[in-house]
């Protein structure tokens, strides 16, 4: 949705170093090969910037760069809209695992470039690749244009994410197939406060016709979270997961596929980690670098308040929520600021 005219500002790209300019060769002639920018089958409105920036430095040596397309630079960002949207916790994953669930790792490859742009978003998406210097077999014209959801423009998030949750519908099929390895038949209500509420089990849970919790996954972005009970039924999901992503055409990156039968240590997924202990069950951690920046955050506000302050930093207080809501994983819910403060 454009809130007001789309922007008109046509600046070429401007010069390179010689080692940006060799990342950024590579990575946009990727781009060419995939057709996910193409040349613009009309008159290109406005040029967006774009550079590299490193990404994992060792000892002083970049490891890997991040090629970034700034939507913002041409004013494109400041007349589109898209609106916010919630992402999935660590309490969507704890409904669907209990002490038998085995998990297991999914990822969709460039997610974003996944999704077609919209068609009225493209002729303001135009890059200037003359300083790449491409021969006319890589790249017959000079301005070529986004036709994927690309990093850097407001929209592509939830434009993305959208697209991607329609998928999960497909994906997950019909629940009643007997042959689906995603088959559930009813929900289990196991509520607090009820007679036979067993606090060892999620409060709501999909269940088999056998009783056994229902095999599922939820997606955090780009990362799925497989969980099912055995690994033969990990193994099930995963193909499910995988062939039918691909008959959407969205890329799945089995090159980071790691123990396709599952594991009870998955491993960090949203922010927290959910492990199956056999001693202690359910156990949901979180990094100790996390942590320590969640007991700053909750010290300097604590600190505010003490001083009796009445102007506070909304600029930091919403960083700071942001933080919190992301980090904060079910286990600290019922501890108070005094005790996460210890």
């Amino acid at each position: 949705m454009f809130t007001d005219k789309g922007p008109s500002s046509r600046r070429q790209q401007p010069p390179l170093k010689p080692d940006e300019k060799q990342v950024l060769r590579k990575k946009v002639k990727k781009f060419l090969e995939r057709r996910y920018v193409a040349p613009y089958q009309g008159r290109i409105s406005s040029l967006i910037k774009y550079f590299a920036v490193p990404k994992g430095i060792i000892d002083g040596e970049v490891q890997d760069w991040r090629t970034v397309f700034h939507a913002g630079a041409n004013k494109l960002n400041d007349v589109v809209w898209a609106p916010s949207f919630g992402l999935p916790t660590v309490n969507s994953l704890l409904r669907i695992t209990d002490l038998l669930s085995l998990m297991g790792d999914r990822d969709v490859e460039e997610m974003f470039l996944n999704f077609q742009l919209h068609s009225d978003a493209m002729k303001y998406t135009g890059i200037d690749v003359g300083p790449l210097e491409f021969t006319p077999e890589e790249c017959a014209s000079r301005w070529v244009c986004w036709n994927r959801n690309l990093m850097g423009f407001r929209p592509s998030p939830y434009n993305s994410i959208r697209m991607f949750l329609i998928a999960e519908e497909v994906i997950r099929g019909d629940r009643h197939d007997p042959s689906n390895p995603l088959q559930w038949n009813c929900v289990l209500l196991n509520l607090p406060g009820t007679r036979k509420y067993n606090p060892s089990i999620a409060w709501i849970s999909k269940r088999r016709t056998d009783g056994s919790l229902a095999s599922d996954f939820v997606t955090f972005v780009d990362d799925l979270r497989l969980a099912a009970q055995g690994p033969e039924r990990v193994k099930e999901l995963g193909h499910t997961v995988s062939t039918k992503q691909a008959y959407l055409g969205i890329q799945d990156a089995l090159r980071k596929l790691r123990a396709a039968g599952g594991t009870k240590r998955p491993g960090a997924w949203a922010g927290s980690s959910v492990c199956v202990e056999d001693d202690k069950g359910l156990v949901v951690l979180t990094s100790q670098e996390k942590w320590d920046r969640l007991k700053t955050i909750c010290r300097h506000w604590l600190e505010c308040i003490t001083r009796g302050e009445n102007m506070l930093d909304f600029k930091r207080l919403r960083s700071d929520r942001g933080f919190l809501v992301y980090v904060t994983p079910v286990s600290y819910t019922h501890l108070t600021l005094p005790t996460i403060l210890l």
